[in-house]
């Protein structure tokens, strides 16, 4: 098991997916200079870094939801900065579930099916696939408001990787969970690696969050962003959350960042 911790580089080999020089403007301020990233065929990768650093900013570009204001991004060796959000399929999860209250847990994931052209005869069995990889299988004729915030997360999940992504964008999805049932959800989704590794490409605050679930991690300046260090996790699936390893990992990376992140901590000691 090893842990590599790296000067942020160039990607000089051609991934899955790739973001060469992106900046992200929004009138006259810049969210994100000059990011470069790479997302490797069926893995995860995680984005830590202050809050309103611009974490959430590139997920948007690469939802199509926001263009970048400089920079390529190339898709197998294919450039998609112009269109992305039309040649990238993505699955997107966010803080909220964002399930449709007066549709079942199973309209909620048909509609996203819809949506992506999954053909109408893969619906059934994309739906308990997914539904019982997450261990929400007996609520799928259930009404979402009638399940509890981590069954309805899990829904959230289910649908995003129904929906067959290339990619799958996760927002903090369990920072509005409490500690025990975002953990079971944690460890359920590094299960789910071994089985289903869609590329991912996830944010979060949680540095311990990120070392467990992560192949790499990114981490960010305070914004405008920009790359500080790049974090590889050698450590084989199915993890545990309480690794001693991960722990001292955490307190090395949190005392590390916090010197960059809160240069005033230090000062105030």
């Amino acid at each position: 098991m090893t842990v590599h911790l790296e000067s942020p580089t160039s990607a000089e080999q051609m991934g899955f997916l790739d973001l060469e020089g992106i900046s992200i403007t929004y009138g006259d301020k810049t969210a994100v200079r000059d990011i470069d990233l790479r997302i490797g065929e069926n893995e995860f990768v995680s984005i830590i870094g202050p809050s309103g650093c611009g974490k959430s900013t590139l997920l948007h570009v690469l939802a199509g939801l926001k263009s970048p204001a400089t920079g390529q991004i190339t898709y197998r060796a294919n450039d998609v900065t112009a269109d992305v959000g039309k040649r990238l399929r993505t699955g997107y999860v966010f803080q909220d579930h964002r399930l449709l209250p007066w549709r079942t847990v199973r309209r909620n994931i048909e509609i996203a099916m819809h949506s992506a052209g999954i053909p109408k005869t893969e619906w059934d069995s994309q739906i308990e696939r997914y539904l019982s990889l997450l261990q929400v299988r007996e609520h799928v004729d259930t009404w979402p408001m009638k399940l509890s915030g981590g069954q309805r997360q899990r829904v959230s999940i289910a649908r995003a990787l129904a929906v067959r992504p290339d990619l799958v964008l996760m927002d903090e999805p369990f920072s509005g969970l409490d500690e025990v049932t975002g953990r079971t959800i944690r460890v359920e989704l590094d299960r789910m690696r071994l089985t289903s590794a869609t590329p991912t490409l996830f944010v979060t605050h949680s540095i311990r969050e990120a070392l467990f679930l992560s192949d790499r991690i990114l981490v960010l300046s305070r914004g405008p962003a920009t790359v500080l260090k790049e974090i590889t996790i050698d450590l084989p699936r199915p993890r545990a959350y309480g690794d001693p390893l991960l722990v001292r990992l955490e307190e090395e990376l949190v005392t590390e960042v916090l010197e960059v992140w809160e240069p005033a901590a230090e000062t105030q000691q």
